[in-house]
């Protein structure tokens, strides 16, 4: 149930008045904060309303960074975007999205603009990610923003001469040692066995590969190995190759990477159990149909809400343990008092 707090603010105007409301002093950004869970969703603020525009230039831009421990890394899947966009005297102001593979911030991988309502998938090679949510403009009373699911993936660089790294689990990043940081080292000889549950295949997709030069595979002294040990699946790249994805015929895959007295920056994969017959990923949430039925829903907080009554709207988020908290204040003006009704939805 809403409750209404009648709060007293201004002395009488005798024309309309123009008064401007502050909750306290110090208020907090809206949004963007530090994650650490294995799984998490993060959206624009009152997502699938249109966020609102920033209140104060601290609120332009709002960061999430995502930090999990060593031996991990990041899927993001963006489910959809609609971003707001201004035409003014000097040229197009836009709202954004970006994607860097650090916390810091440095390192892009996306920039997303303007509106796009179909999944896009992004693999992060590091343990930690930020998310820049900028809103460049001045009003937004339409644009949705955001929505989006990230989630750990298993990421192994072990390399040793003498035995096999085995890995296990459903899904996981295989990367050359040092990679994407720092070159591969000289004189490298790594083994990975990637083992699946019997009635499954393992799907095999290279997201990078930049190995040092050379005229033919056949003499490449860097080179990668994918192999199954009763099959006649057997590749080997080298070079700049770009692998081409492809699945194997049983449950167990070999990937071998060897290194010579050259250095490049390496490679990165990606691999993932599958079940014939069974989708592997969770059903991925239809952007434009959650946006749609939003608002069909008479939702108390549509856009330009009041405007026939000539009552303007203002709405600010906080985000609090993962949820968000819509606070509406609405501006009231007459010949005697001005007065501010602050409504808890």
């Amino acid at each position: 149930m809403s409750r209404a707090l009648l709060i007293p603010l201004c002395a009488a105007f005798l024309t309309v008045g123009i008064c401007e409301a502050r909750c306290s002093r110090s208020r907090p950004k809206s949004c963007g904060r530090t994650v650490s869970s294995y799984r998490g969703w993060i959206k624009s603020p009152g997502f699938p309303r249109p966020y609102p525009s920033a209140m104060t230039e601290d609120d332009r831009i709002c960061t999430w960074t995502i930090r999990l421990p060593l031996s991990r890394g990041i899927k993001i899947i963006l489910y959809g975007f609609d971003l707001n966009f201004e035409k003014t005297g000097v040229g197009p102001t836009n709202d954004a999205l970006q994607i860097y593979m650090d916390e810091s911030c440095n390192t892009l991988l996306r920039n997303y603009e303007g509106n796009y309502t179909d999944a896009d998938l992004i693999h992060v090679p590091s343990n930690k990610a930020c998310i820049k949510f900028l809103r460049r403009t001045e009003q937004n009373y339409q644009h949705n923003g955001f929505s989006l699911g990230y989630e750990a993936v298993d990421a192994s660089d072990e390399c040793d001469s003498n035995q096999t790294t085995t890995l296990t689990s459903d899904e996981g990043y295989i990367y050359s040692p040092g990679y994407p940081v720092a070159s591969y080292e000289q004189e490298l000889n790594c083994t990975w066995l990637i083992q699946a549950e019997p009635d499954q295949t393992i799907q095999i997709t290279f997201l990078d590969f930049q190995l040092s030069y050379t005229f033919s595979c056949d003499f490449a002294t860097d080179y990668v190995q994918v192999f199954e040990l009763n099959s006649s699946l057997n590749f080997k790249y080298c070079d700049q190759d770009s692998p081409a994805p492809f699945t194997s015929y049983s449950n167990i895959i070999s990937v071998f990477f060897k290194s010579g007295r050259w250095r490049n920056k390496g490679f990165w994969l990606h691999y993932k159990a599958n079940t014939a017959g069974v989708l592997s990923d969770e059903p991925i949430p239809d952007y434009r149909q959650i946006v749609d039925e939003w608002r069909n829903s008479n939702s108390p907080l549509m856009p330009h809400e009041g405007r026939k009554r000539g009552i303007r709207p203002w709405q600010s988020y906080a985000e609090s343990k993962g949820h968000f908290v819509a606070v509406r204040v609405i501006l009231v003006t007459s010949l005697s008092a001005a007065t501010v009704f602050i409504a808890g939805l």
